[in-house]
């Protein structure tokens, strides 16, 4: 029995061709969506690049970012355990309709779900001729309030996943993720340039043995010209999976400046102070 029923809900979430783009009318905090689909089979059953969704899909996840610091923008992250769902939302200052911690019911039908830096991401099939696979899922909260309704009105935290650079593996890309034993490590710049201390753009960092993982800010970022700290820290951020300068390799996608923190001072058992850790 099981087989039948799993080849039918994917039926539902397949198709090729038209598609229906509408969506039940209702009104904000109607009620919450029958969920009927998890993240994680989302994440198992996107085989391809892309996919439309034709089925009364819904599913659920807590907001996981926070785009008062201006790196995530239009876009909010939801999780359900080891899965993660990137939503393009379309709208500024997300935080204060969809605070970090709150619990969404989405419905998906219409939408579309594509593959973008390890990352699974939902938004609205592209017009004809756009360089995007999707676009965004509104430009006014009302017509966002028919896609997402929130499940919970009190936000709780979550909690990152703490892993080392070594344990890094793609599986856990999208989620919120916390890497310590790390210090800033950028490549030798061109001659005649200097070393942008900056947050900005793409920031390399490497562990005691090595292993490096980038981060990524957008130069528009509320921090983005802030200079990175000396000395070992952890990173804490959405995992992804890119290309960076003609390398893949793992990125941390911070929401503020405090997701960088300096690890503490280690005392010595003699009573002197060591180095950082």
């Amino acid at each position: 029995m099981l087989l039948p029923l799993r080849l039918g809900l994917l039926a539902t979430l397949l198709f090729a061709g038209c598609y229906d783009t509408s969506f039940s009318e209702r009104t904000p905090g109607e009620g919450n969506a029958v969920v009927n689909y998890t993240l994680a089979q989302l994440r198992d059953e996107l085989v391809s690049e892309e996919m439309m969704i034709k089925g009364d899909i819904v599913v659920r996840g807590r907001v996981s970012t926070d785009d008062r610091g201006e790196n995530f923008y239009r876009t909010l992250f939801i999780q359900d355990g080891d899965a993660a769902l990137e939503v393009m939302a379309g709208l500024n200052h997300l935080h204060n309709s969809y605070p970090e911690g709150t619990d969404l019911t989405l419905r998906l039908q219409g939408l579309k779900l594509c593959k973008s830096r390890g990352t699974i991401q939902v938004g609205r099939p592209p017009l004809s001729g756009s360089g995007y696979r999707v676009d965004y899922l509104a430009s006014t909260a009302a017509t966002l309030d028919k896609i997402i309704c929130r499940a919970t009105t009190q936000a709780e935290e979550i909690t990152p996943l703490e892993v080392s650079v070594a344990e890094l593996h793609e599986g856990l890309c999208g989620q919120l993720v916390r890497v310590s034993g790390v210090r800033f490590s950028p490549l030798p710049p061109v001659e005649g340039e200097a070393i942008d201390r900056t947050w900005v753009g793409d920031k390399r960092f490497v562990d005691t043995d090595g292993r490096s993982i980038h981060t990524f800010v957008r130069r528009y970022a509320r921090f983005a010209q802030q200079e990175i700290p000396e000395g070992q820290c952890s990173l804490t951020g959405i995992l992804q999976y890119e290309n960076i300068a003609g390398e893949e390799c793992f990125s941390i996608k911070l929401r503020d400046k405090n997701d960088c923190q300096l690890s503490p001072l280690r005392v010595a058992a003699v009573g002197t102070a060591s180095a950082l850790l």
